[in-house]
């Protein structure tokens, strides 16, 4: 049987707005409701396969039943903006799936689905599904109609005759009958006050409709009940006329109108991958026309496998001819440390060709029995590789690097590193390389599991067969390239974020690299006996939590801990979660005073993070000589700030004394120590520059102490006069300002009313107005811009600004304030860095950076160097940018971090 399938249109594209979070493109443009229509159009087109197909959509204008009730959903809100702005794509995407697309000035999509179907449902061997979860079209179900709602709650979902009946309890026929009865708020019809669904389907299944209803109104014996029919006649009668849908819209449909064809595939390329939908584009699996230009032309037939000294060689050569390569190696391992080379691939363009390669070095010689020597091979390759005039592409530089860096070569004259372009262009997208091919190549990477396989069977890349290796490494080589032109030029149409790319992002890298390998020393005897002695004290505070419950129970089970805290002990709930009532630090802190018990969960909970996190995960991550080796993330922050994993040193507690013990464990070797150098109050101190507050740059400039001066401007009093609590209130208001806190926000923290939070608010944005109007500027640029900007050009895309979500839009505006200034505070760092490994090196100086943690970085030096050392570091720290105020450096030495403290 062929099956016709009748989309509605209008009520998916509202549905997909509000179900979805919000979406936008790099350039800032929303996309949730778009995304979502054209995932539900996808779904359907693929699963069910229609023979026939029409997507139906309401009228512009003004319909017959506003004209005969004027309230007719008056109740709708306007269209938010960011809705409004994706209805062109709404229709480039029906246009570009070719769908038959029904619409008529006046009516309804739910009156031309009505008059299809009266038209139709006589066809023979014919089907008709109604897509939509609207309950007003379940009254055109019949033995020849179902409706298929593919977003139910429940999953996907066919409503017949047998299924509405179930809904409403009536047939459905009778579906309009009882929605005059009962009403619908969502279209403002009336319906008759007291009248809910039980009592109308009742009435309607006694009385079969509302006409006959009234014909027996005397009948009804319960008096409320009777007399609101009574007063609301003419409601129920009106709601019949809106609720009736029209089966005669002056328009003729016939079934071949709607055969479908099948979507215009290029058009749906092009379209999603302006809308930046790689996810949909992957699960799409089409391909353009041949015809089409701008097809992906990589082509993996071509690969040539380098397995002898004379083929490397004559590579070499044509190096050297194109002066500009792109590299990737494969290992055996993702930790870029402990990973052996097994093969090289490269790319490079001659003549405006293309060509690739890979070279295997290390496969398991029965896998791959010819190969270069890995002693000639590395050899050959470290003299093209330390050769600074031959220039480098890569895909995350950071990792070949390091990858080079254990058979003794040092990569030399790194031109591009396509993830970091990636990152510089929009930091919240996707930047690993299957992405950014199909997004900007459209084309489709072979996967690693396609070569490796997966799970248990999985194999390492040493043991991967030369006919798979090449394709799969050569390709990597050969799109890098590829993406390196495209993404240049994608670059070089904005010259701050070139510079930002030139000159930190991309040599940082190899900075970063480099403090990853040298690592940092741990003390192992000490790490052990405090491991020891933690796991004692997590033991002693299960047992004190278990005596004061009562009870044995699983301290790390939420659940448990529910039914002991909520119900056993009788604590009020705070916050309701997915799966009961939240036992997060939050609301323990609340219940704290209740009862002993939150409190040394809380404590409990503390030691045992930093036992497992740190002391636990020091010991396992430590090297044969005790060094740990963090990698540093440097394409994840949206602010620009880097992040460390394995082990996250970010996370560290600074000022609690479990934190100092943690950090006890960080030594040196004998002879040696450890210098830290960390900037002082260095996202006030950008703030006062960026806004250009007079008063705020008159204490930094005095070398006042910024929350003793704020607290003696809130507070009206003498800088001398100001007290710990005053200083304490100003500090937090201080930090505060910078992230957009609200009156709420500040008397939760400080543990004072709202009202006295807002006065005390608006007497700091009085005293330094400047702060308030840089605030507002920033937000208003945001919203026109897209973005915000740090001082050295550093982009990021706030589309939440447009979010009809308050609570989203209102985290977006602290982003805009804060982002400027955080992502400036991690330039400068970043800059810094770089110029104190610069200037190591010019000075041929022993000391190394070791560790870069929010605004503090650990170098570890030579005693007899550390005069130098702390000369050098103070002078570059300090100079990275001319500002309205100075930036300030403390600086302190010590045989351990927790010593330098």
């Amino acid at each position: 049987m062929n099956k016709l399938f009748l989309i509605d249109g209008s009520a998916y594209f509202f549905r997909a707005y509000y179900a979805l979070p919000p979406l936008a493109t790099s350039k800032g443009e929303p996309t949730n409701a778009i995304f979502g229509f054209s995932s539900m159009l996808h779904k359907l087109i693929k699963e069910k396969k229609p023979r026939y197909l029409a997507i139906v959509f309401d009228s512009k204008e003004d319909t017959f039943r506003d004209e005969i009730y004027e309230d007719y959903k008056a109740n709708r809100k306007e269209m938010p903006d960011d809705l409004s702005a994706q209805i062109p794509y709404i229709k480039r995407v029906v246009e570009a799936f070719k769908i038959p697309v029904v619409e008529k000035p006046r009516f309804e999509a739910d009156d031309l689905i009505a008059s299809i179907i009266h038209q139709l449902e006589d066809e023979k061997d014919l089907e008709i599904v109604v897509v939509s979860s609207d309950k007003d079209l379940m009254q055109l179900v019949n033995p020849g109609v179902v409706l298929y709602d593919p977003a139910h709650i429940k999953g996907p979902k066919t409503y017949d005759k047998e299924a509405v009946k179930e809904k409403f309890g009536v047939e459905p026929r009778q579906v309009r009958d009882l929605l005059a009865l009962m009403g619908d708020s969502s279209d403002n019809i009336p319906g008759v006050p007291g009248v809910g669904p039980k009592t109308a389907a009742d009435l309607i299944n006694r009385y079969r409709s509302v006409e006959n209803l009234y014909s027996h109104l005397d009948e009804i014996t319960k008096p409320a009940l009777k007399k609101n029919l009574e007063d609301h006649r003419g409601d129920a009668e009106l709601s019949l006329r809106l609720v009736t849908l029209e089966k005669d819209v002056g328009e003729s449909f016939k079934l071949d109108k709607f055969l479908y064809n099948g979507p215009d595939n290029d058009m749906v390329v092009d379209l999603f991958r302006e809308l930046e939908f790689n996810r949909l584009l992957k699960d799409l699996e089409i391909k353009r026309s041949e015809k089409k230009s701008g097809t992906s032309d990589v082509k993996r037939g071509e690969y040539v496998s380098i397995t002898d000294k004379k083929v490397l060689e004559e590579w070499i050569r044509k190096i050297e001819k194109c002066k500009r390569f792109a590299v990737d190696t494969e290992t055996d391992s993702i930790d870029p440390i402990k990973a052996k080379l097994v093969g090289v691939s490269i790319a490079l363009k001659i003549d405006n060709k293309i060509e690739a390669a890979y070279m295997p070095l290390r496969h398991k010689s029965d896998v791959v029995p010819e190969q270069v020597p890995v002693k000639e091979g590395v050899k050959l390759l470290k003299e093209v590789l330390e050769n600074e005039k031959l220039k480098k592409i890569a895909q995350n530089i950071k990792f070949d690097y390091l990858v080079f860096k254990g058979d003794g070569i040092t990569v030399k004259g790194i031109d591009d590193d396509t993830m970091l372009i990636s990152y510089c262009l929009n930091p919240a997208s996707q930047h690993n390389l299957d992405a950014l091919t199909l997004y900007y190549l459209n084309h489709q990477n072979i996967s690693f599991q396609e070569v490796v396989g997966k799970g248990a069977s999985q194999i390492t890349f040493d043991m991967v067969p030369l006919e798979k290796a090449t394709p799969y490494a050569a390709e990597d080589a050969d799109v890098t390239l590829r993406l390196s032109e495209v993404l240049g030029g994608e670059l070089s149409k904005d010259k701050e974020l070139q510079k930002l790319y030139r000159d930190i992002e991309l040599p940082l890298a190899a900075v970063l690299a480099e403090m990853e390998l040298r690592g940092v020393k741990t003390d192992r005897a000490y790490l052990k006996t405090l491991q020891r002695e933690l796991g004692e004290e997590v033991e002693k505070f299960e047992s004190r939590i278990q005596q004061l419950a009562g009870e044995q129970f699983n301290v790390n089970s939420n659940q448990q801990l529910q039914t002991i805290l909520f119900d056993k002990l009788g604590l009020p709930s705070v916050k309701r979660t997915k799966s009961g009532y939240s036992t997060d630090s939050e609301v323990l802190e609340t219940l704290a005073p209740l009862h002993p018990l939150p409190k040394l969960i809380i404590q409990y909970r503390e030691v045992s993070k930093l036992k497992s996190t740190y002391v636990d995960s020091l010991l396992k991550l430590a090297d044969d000589h005790g060094r740990v080796h963090t990698s540093y993330n440097q394409t994840i922050a949206a602010t620009g700030r880097l992040s460390s994993s394995n082990p996250n040193l970010q996370n560290i507690p600074i000022r609690t004394e479990l934190g100092k013990k943690i950090r006890q464990a960080f030594i040196t070797e004998p002879g040696w120590l450890l210098l830290s150098a960390d900037y002082n109050q260095v996202e006030l101190r950008l703030l006062a520059h960026i806004a250009n507050d007079e008063e705020l740059i008159k204490a930094f400039k005095n070398n006042h102490d910024i929350h003793t001066s704020t607290a003696a401007e809130i507070f009206s009093v003498s800088y001398d006069d100001v007290t710990e609590e005053q200083r304490r209130q100003a500090k937090t208001m201080n930090f505060g300002i910078i992230y957009g806190i609200s009156p709420f926000g500040l008397a939760r923290q400080l543990s004072i009313s709202q009202d006295k939070a807002r006065s005390y608010i608006e007497r700091y944005f009085e005293r330094y107005p400047s702060v308030k109007a840089y605030m507002e500027d920033s937000v208003k640029s945001a919203r026109e811009n897209g973005f915000v900007r740090t001082i050295f050009g550093r982009r990021r895309y706030l589309p939440e600004l447009h979010s009809k979500n308050p609570a989203v839009r209102s985290f977006a505006e602290r982003m805009a304030i804060n982002s400027p200034i955080q992502g400036t505070a991690a330039d400068v760092i970043k800059v810094a860095m770089l110029k104190i490994a610069d200037q190591f090196a010019q000075e041929k100086l022993k000391a190394h950076l070791i560790l870069q943690v929010h605004d503090e970085l650990i170098v570890e030096a030579p005693e007899e160097e550390m005069d130098k050392i702390k000369s050098i570091v103070e002078k570059e720290m300090t100079g990275v940018i001319k500002m309205s105020v100075p930036l300030g450096v403390s600086i302190g030495t010590g045989k351990s971090w927790a010593d330098i403290l």
